[in-house]
């Protein structure tokens, strides 16, 4: 199945002043196994710039939490268990890249289907430090305080 995720807004920041935002997430789901591409631009009328981040993450998810919200279909933590490859790029105009970032996301559950545990390993480039690559890690959990995909129990069992 496939799926295409559209995203639009206009804001206002304090100190930054009017902006508007959007993007689409179009992901391909076969059995286990997902595709994404993504792509956002970020406009701000006080600086007249353009920021934008495309990515493509290629994964494998036993179990997902549908939230259909942009930011995390983006980043792969709509994952509730599996793993996800990640390239990234994103700059600072239309025409020139200011960083590439290759990640890989693992999840999994902690506890009950509402508490996920991840670690992601990632690389990142940036042309501000002359294309030097830094290794790092990230971790984290996510808590969730509302509905999942399925039931806490499926979950429990997709994921062992």
């Amino acid at each position: 199945r496939m799926g295409i995720y559209p995203f639009a807004k206009t804001y206002v920041e304090s100190g930054l002043g009017f902006g508007v935002s959007g993007g689409v997430a179009v992901e391909r789901w076969a059995g286990l196994w997902v595709a994404r591409s993504t792509s956002f631009a970020d406009w701000r009328h006080r600086t007249a710039d353009t920021a934008w981040t495309h990515s493509f993450a290629f994964g494998y998810a036993r179990a997902v939490i549908q939230e259909r919200r942009y930011d995390r279909l983006a980043t792969g933590h709509d994952l509730a268990c599996g793993a996800l490859a990640r390239l990234a790029f994103s700059g600072d105009r239309l025409s020139q890249a200011a960083a590439y970032e290759a990640s890989v996301l693992v999840k999994r559950p902690l506890r009950s289907g509402w508490l996920y545990g991840y670690v992601e390993p990632v690389v990142r480039w940036e042309r501000a430090t002359g294309w030097h690559p830094d290794a790092g890690l990230r971790f984290g959990i996510d808590a969730l305080f509302w509905g999942l995909s399925a039931q806490s129990a499926e979950v429990a069992s997709y994921c062992k």
